[in-house]
């Protein structure tokens, strides 16, 4: 009889949902009531079907219509809960992962010798052969911190033999595919589309670490974001655009500069407004503050680092009183010599990016936070036209 049925559907979803209360499944969503109050709502339901079915078999036309409709709705409700249980069985992974990174965070710690590297190139081997992200953020981030305290003292003997990866430590959960085969990242308005892109971010902080140490609060910061949205680092494809990058410029430290910082950096400003607005309309504010408060100052930041050690190589390398924060001569220039040197550095950044970048940058371009980083619009405009032959692709 249908609700005999529907009584072993109410106790399988009893069973269910004590099973999720017992393993505090509801404390990570913060509805632990609502789980217990679900419970005892079925409860209810399984003991009003046993006096249904002593109505039912004494011909209760409208006990017969109750049921029909009650079957529905019990079935419907089992295939939410087998959909929460799946969901609470891939937290729980998740919980498992973060608790053995913990572990491994914590054995790190016991051996301090990567913390303690005698040289900042020391070090930045170390961060280059770490794999896990997370402990390569937290050892970028702990030899940055002793840089600044004065604790690393001990200039680079070239004479040591220190080996550098050609390609950095990588941990291999991530499925990485061609640019191209890449799904679409969707516009924010849903749930999945949210976590595609605080993916797609995460993904591309974790390289940004082994370029700039200061990456690593970033990925840190959307990594735990992402998990925040019901997801890990990991959980979908990703590609190494950004890397590939870095490996055509490996030979020419302007042309890292001017790709990383003024090509890929600054694009991320053009399109951080837009991004911050679609996860605002979709509903996700605390993505969006994450984005529009912490992330993109400092990518301004970043970018504006590129672009004043660019200005430095290209004029004030040989000259130590040389200020990298402007492009006046030191002894002052005039405004001709200020202009003509200007006009030197633009062409030479003209140059490289045409070399080692894959066609024309893409408009348009977020003028003002370009010239918060410290160059104009004469500085991307011409390059927004396709030159010449590319060798690196665009990772936006």
């Amino acid at each position: 009889m249908a609700e005999l049925l529907l009584s072993v559907v109410a106790e399988g979803i009893i069973g269910t949902l004590g099973s999720l209360a017992a393993k505090e499944i509801g404390l990570l969503w913060g509805v632990k009531d609502e789980v217990e109050s679900l419970m005892s709502t079925v409860s209810t339901i399984k003991a009003v079907l046993l006096d249904a079915e002593e109505k039912h078999a004494a011909g209760n036309h409208a006990v017969k219509d109750w049921l029909g409709k009650l079957e529905d709705a019990m079935y419907d409700a089992d295939d939410l809960l087998d959909e929460v249980s799946t969901e609470a069985l891939q937290r729980e992974i998740m919980t498992r992962d973060k608790k053995a990174k913990k572990s491994r965070v914590a054995t790190g710690k016991m051996s301090r010798r990567q913390d303690r590297a005698e040289t900042l190139v020391e070090a930045a081997v170390g961060v280059l052969n770490t794999a896990d992200p997370f402990e390569k953020a937290r050892l970028g981030d702990s030899v940055a911190s002793q840089w600044l305290q004065g604790t690393i003292t001990q200039p680079y003997d070239p004479s040591r033999d220190l080996p550098v990866p050609d390609r950095p430590a990588r941990l291999s959960n991530i499925k990485l595919v061609s640019p191209s085969l890449m799904p679409k990242l969707g516009k924010a308005g849903s749930l999945q589309s949210r976590q595609a892109i605080v993916h797609s971010l995460v993904h591309i902080e974790s390289w940004a670490i082994d370029l700039s140490w200061d990456e690593g609060r970033h990925f840190t910061l959307l990594a735990e974001r992402l998990e925040g949205l019901g997801s890990f680092y990991g959980a979908l494809p990703a590609h190494d655009g950004l890397w590939d990058s870095a490996t055509a410029t490996s030979t020419d430290l302007l042309a890292r500069l001017a790709v990383e910082h003024c090509v890929h950096e600054a694009r991320g400003l053009d399109v951080l407004p837009t991004t911050i607005s679609r996860f605002r309309n979709g509903g996700d504010n605390e993505t969006a503050e994450l984005l529009e408060r912490v992330i993109y100052p400092e990518e301004i930041t970043h970018c504006a680092a590129g672009v004043k050690w660019f200005k430095y190589l290209c004029l004030g390398a040989e000259n130590p009183a040389w200020n990298p924060g402007s492009l006046a001569s030191p002894g002052g220039a005039g405004e001709s010599e200020k202009t003509l040197e200007e006009n030197e550095v633009i062409q030479k950044f003209h140059s490289i990016v045409r070399t080692y970048f894959r066609g024309p940058l893409k408009p348009p371009f977020n003028e003002e936070a370009r010239k918060a980083a410290g160059f104009g619009p004469q500085w991307y405009e011409p390059l927004a036209v396709k030159e010449v032959n590319p060798r690196v692709t665009t990772i936006f």
